[in-house]
C-alpha cells in the first residue's frame, strides 16, 4: 500500500508520547480522514492541525499561499475492468465489472498554509470568548448528562479510584472532588468506554481501556479542556520494549481514529443544541441571531431538535493531583461482558428518548 509514501512500520512512530499525543489532537478537528490518511499528512508534514482542499479553504474566505504543495492522501477512484483485449468485462448481469482502487490525490492544504491562519471559526459552544464564561462547564456537563444513559452521581471513592459502574442500579459512580475538567475528562472516558463495548471488538480489558483514554483526550482537546493532569499513557513505554509489532498498533489507531470522529460529532450536535441562544425563538429571530452568528464568524451547527438544558448543574470546582496510570484497571467494577449487556440495552433506550 504505496509503499513510497508510508512504510509498513510507520504506525509504530506513534508509541513516542509526543507524536501519538498530536495525532489525537489532530484527529478530533479532522473527521474527514480515515487513519491511514491521517499518518499519510503528518508524514508529510508533521505540524499539520487542520487540513481542507483549496476549495473549501476559499469557501471560508481564506486562500492559499503562492507556491504551497498540497498533502496527498488516499482517495478512491472507479475504474471498468478490460481484458488482455482491452474489451470490457461484464458481470454475469451484463453489467460492466468496475474495479475500486486507491490512488494519492494532491489535494489539501493546512492551514499554517493558508492567507490567513489566524482566522479560524468555532462552534459556538468552541467559541473564545464562550470558553472563559465559567458556566461553560456546566453546559457541557449539562450536555454529557443527555448522552449517557446511566445516572451519574458524586460519592468519595478509593485514592486511585476515579469511577465506578454498578451495573445493578446501573449508576455512573464518579470520584467527588476531582475538579470541572477532570470530571468532564472521565465521563468522556466512560462515553468512549460505552462506544468501544458497543463495536463487539475482540480486545482485552487493558488495550480496550487504552483506547478509551485515547479517545478521552482527543475530545478534550477538541473542546478545549486542559490536558494538564491527564493520565500519560504509560503503556507506551511498555509496548516499545515489548516490541508491538506495526500492524497490531495500526489496528489501535484505527480504532481510535474512527470512534473518536463518531463521539466528536455526536458531541458537537448535542452541545450546539445545549449553548443554543435561538432555542424558544420564532424563525425571524433565529434568522437575525445565525447572520450575526455568521458576521462573527461563528460557526452555525444544524440543529434537528431542541434540546433544553436541566435547570441547574454543577459540577464540583475543587481539585486535586492525579496518580499517572493507578487505578485504572479498577476503572470497572464489574466484567467487560455484564457491562456490555447492560450499556447496550441502555443505548437503545437512549436512542429512544435522546433522538436528535
Amino acid at each position: 500500500m504505496v509503499e513510497n509514501e508510508l512504510t509498513k512500520n510507520d504506525s509504530l512512530l506513534y508509541l513516542e508520547l509526543e507524536h501519538f499525543t498530536h495525532y489525537l489532537s489532530f484527529i478530533s478537528e479532522n473527521l474527514l480522514y480515515s487513519e491511514i490518511n491521517v499518518r499519510l499528512i503528518l508524514a508529510q508534514l508533521p505540524t499539520a492541525k487542520k487540513v481542507l482542499t483549496f476549495e473549501r479553504w476559499s469557501k471560508m474566505g481564506n486562500g492559499i499561499k503562492a507556491k504551497s504543495q498540497p498533502l496527498k492522501i488516499l482517495t478512491p477512484r472507479y475504474i471498468v475492468k478490460r481484458d488482455e483485449n482491452n474489451h470490457y468485462l461484464a458481470t454475469e448481469d451484463g453489467e460492466k465489472m468496475i474495479e475500486k482502487i486507491e490512488i494519492l490525490n494532491p489535494c489539501l492544504f493546512d492551514i499554517s498554509q493558508t492567507l490567513h491562519p489566524e482566522q479560524q471559526k468555532f462552534p459556538l459552544f468552541n467559541l473564545p470568548e464562550e470558553r472563559k464564561l465559567m458556566e461553560r462547564d456546566a453546559k457541557l456537563y449539562s450536555g454529557l448528562k443527555k448522552i449517557i444513559p446511566q445516572k451519574i452521581v458524586f460519592e468519595q471513592l478509593e485514592r486511585d479510584e476515579f469511577s465506578i459502574f454498578l451495573p445493578e442500579n446501573n449508576r455512573l459512580i464518579i470520584k467527588q472532588g476531582l475538579g470541572k475538567e477532570r470530571t468532564l475528562q472521565e465521563l468522556f472516558t466512560w462515553l468512549a468506554q460505552c462506544e468501544l463495548l458497543s463495536q463487539k471488538s475482540q480486545q482485552d480489558d487493558e488495550i480496550q481501556q487504552f483506547e478509551a483514554q485515547a479517545i478521552a483526550y482527543s475530545l478534550s482537546q477538541h473542546f478545549f479542556i486542559s490536558c494538564s493532569e491527564f493520565r500519560s499513557f504509560e503503556i507506551l513505554e511498555q509496548w516499545k520494549k515489548s516490541s508491538m509489532s506495526a500492524e497490531d498498533f495500526q489496528k489501535i489507531l484505527e480504532i481510535i481514529t474512527t470512534t473518536t470522529h463518531v463521539l466528536v460529532k455526536k458531541l458537537d450536535k448535542t452541545f450546539s443544541v445545549t449553548f443554543d441562544v435561538t432555542a424558544g425563538k420564532n424563525p425571524f429571530e433565529t434568522r437575525l441571531i445565525a447572520a450575526r452568528n455568521e458576521r462573527l464568524g461563528i460557526i452555525n451547527l444544524p440543529v434537528s431538535s431542541v434540546i433544553q438544558p436541566p435547570a441547574s448543574s454543577s459540577i464540583s470546582s475543587s481539585s486535586e493531583p492525579i496518580s499517572s496510570s493507578a487505578g485504572l484497571k479498577q476503572r470497572l467494577s464489574v466484567g467487560n461482558k455484564t457491562l456490555g449487556q447492560n450499556v447496550k440495552s441502555q443505548r437503545k433506550e437512549a436512542n429512544g428518548t435522546n433522538d436528535e
